[in-house]
C-alpha cells in the first residue's frame, strides 16, 4: 500500500455540523475502499487566493492515508461530484532517503 495525502477545500458557508458530515463521508469512503487513515488535520477556515465557484473562503482539511490505485480512483471520482467540496488535491507522498536508510 502507498501513502497518499488528500487536501480538501470545503464550502465555508456550511455550518459546522454539515462540514463534519462531509469530512465523515470522505473518511468513510476511504475506509470502505480499502484505505487506512493515518492522520487527519483541521486547518480551519481560510481565505482563498482566488475565488472558487464564487467563494472567497474555504474550510481546509488534510487526510493522510494508505491505499491502492483503485482506492484513489474511487475517491477522486466521488470528490469531483460532491457539491460541498470546492476543490481537492490528492497526491502520493514521497518517501525521503532518510526514511529508507533507517
Amino acid at each position: 500500500m502507498k501513502d497518499f495525502e488528500l487536501m480538501l477545500v470545503i464550502d465555508a458557508t456550511l455550518d459546522s455540523e454539515a462540514t463534519e458530515k462531509v469530512i465523515a463521508k470522505v473518511e468513510k469512503l476511504i475506509e470502505k475502499n480499502g484505505g487506512k487513515i493515518e492522520k487527519s488535520e483541521k486547518w480551519g477556515k481560510r481565505r482563498l487566493a482566488f475565488p472558487i465557484k464564487k467563494h472567497d473562503e474555504g474550510y481546509y482539511y488534510i487526510i493522510i492515508f494508505n491505499g491502492e490505485g483503485k482506492t484513489v480512483n474511487e475517491i477522486d471520482r466521488v470528490l469531483k461530484i460532491t457539491d460541498e467540496i470546492l476543490r481537492h488535491m490528492l497526491v502520493r507522498k514521497q518517501i525521503s532517503k532518510k526514511q529508507v536508510s533507517k
